[in-house]
Formats: structure tokens, C-alpha cells, sequence
């Protein structure tokens, strides 16, 4: 809902007629699950930001900046902190949908697969790529400060299903490396059959197999005649 602290239907985040699967709409157990696999990767895309700028023990950059970091790239990391919300909330949370990519089509103009997008460009990219212009003015006006290290996403995090390394020149702005957007916006998603809006059927099934067993059951009985009914 609007008010929840992560992923609100707000317009900002998600819009106000974003519709979830019915099955997770209705399980309060699975929504609140969800949010919180939400929250922790909203923590991990900190993490990996954190961990493009980082200044050595020793260091001119360590005793300038601490902890922190030049305030561009502060800001930028600010700036995208509701992008990768956007982003974590629609991939949890996937739209139900009966046309369009939602339904393992085409991912043209799919609201998930833009605000990746947006994450791959908007933010990793434009830190990492801000980070080495900042460096390079440092040295140029020949402050000691520029002894810190731009650190490239492809050496932290990215392997595997989610991120791909690739050469240098090659992938998100040349830089190495690309997010699969794709696979992680259908990595959650369902086809309509897939929903538990198919909950009576599965009731009709048990009740057809619990019958089965029975006449099975009698049918074993009766092969003792002492236990077949009727005869006690």
C-alpha cells in the first residue's frame, strides 16, 4: 500500500494501479516475505556502491574523506536510492498482467526492464564513470587526494545469473560489465496459470485422489472376505 516503508504505491515508487499477482496480494505472510527480499537487495546495491570508492589505509584520500566520499558521488548515491527501490519492488513484486512481457513476450518498453535500466546507466555507470573524472582532476591539479581507487562493478559483484562480465570496451558504457535485465525482471514472474487463483481446482484434485485411495482401499478389503462389508 501507500504507506508501506518500502515499495508504497506512491507514483514515485510504484505506481498507484501497480497490481501484484492475486496470490501474493492475498497472503500477507508471502507480501511481507517479499518486502523484505526487497529491503536486504536495496542493502546490497548500497553495499556494492560503497564499495566503488574506496579509500586505502594510509592513504592522503583516507585522512581527506574517511569513511565517506566526495560529495558528487554522495549524491549520486542518494539520487539512487529510489531508482533501485523502484527497480527491487518491481521485480519482487511483478505485474500481473495478461498481455505484453508479463506474460514471457516481448520485454519492449516493460516498466521492470526500464528501471534496471535506469539502475545499470543512472547509477553504477554514472558512479564509477564520475569517480575516474574526479580522479583525474585531483591529479591534474596535482592534490594528493587522487590516491583513492574507482572500483568497477565487474570486480565486485558481477557474475553469474544477474550481472556479466565482459571486455573492456564492451557492455554498459563500455566499462566491462552488463546487468541481465531480463532475466532478473522474469526471474519472479508467472503465467496467469501459475497463480493460486487455481486453488478450487486444486481442492476438486485432492478430493479426486482421496477417492482413489478409498476405492482402493475397499477394493483391498474385500480381497479378505472376513473384512468386506456386509459380511461382519
Amino acid at each position: 500500500d501507500n504507506n508501506s516503508a518500502i515499495c508504497p504505491l506512491n507514483g514515485r515508487i510504484l505506481n498507484t494501479d501497480w497490481r501484484t499477482w492475486k496470490s501474493i496480494q492475498q497472503n500477507p505472510n508471502i507480501t511481507q516475505n517479499y518486502l523484505i527480499v526487497a529491503d536486504s537487495e536495496l542493502g546490497w546495491f548500497n553495499r556494492n556502491m560503497e564499495g566503488m570508492f574506496v579509500t586505502p589505509n594510509g592513504s592522503v584520500s583516507r585522512e581527506v574523506f574517511g569513511d565517506s566520499k566526495p560529495e558528487e558521488l554522495d549524491r549520486i548515491q542518494g539520487e539512487c536510492q529510489a531508482i533501485y527501490e523502484k527497480f527491487a519492488c518491481m521485480r519482487n513484486f511483478p505485474e500481473c498482467s495478461d498481455s505484453g512481457w508479463n506474460t514471457r513476450g516481448s520485454a519492449e518498453n516493460n516498466a521492470c526492464i526500464q528501471a534496471c535500466k535506469d539502475v545499470s546507466l543512472s547509477c553504477y555507470a554514472k558512479f564509477q564513470l564520475r569517480c575516474k573524472d574526479l580522479q583525474q582532476s585531483y591529479k591534474a591539479q596535482g592534490l594528493n587526494t587522487s590516491d583513492f581507487q574507482c572500483v568497477s562493478l565487474r570486480e565486485l559483484e558481477c557474475g553469474g545469473k544477474h550481472c556479466t562480465k565482459v571486455p573492456l570496451g564492451e557492455g554498459q558504457s563500455g566499462l566491462g560489465w552488463e546487468l541481465k535485465c531480463e532475466y532478473m525482471c522474469l526471474e519472479f514472474q508467472r503465467e496467469r496459470s501459475d497463480d493460486s487463483d487455481d486453488a478450487p481446482r486444486i481442492s476438486i484434485v485432492l478430493w479426486v485422489l482421496a477417492l482413489i485411495f478409498f476405492i482402493i482401499g475397499i477394493t483391498f478389503c474385500c480381497l479378505c472376505v472376513p473384512c468386506c462389508p456386509g459380511t461382519w
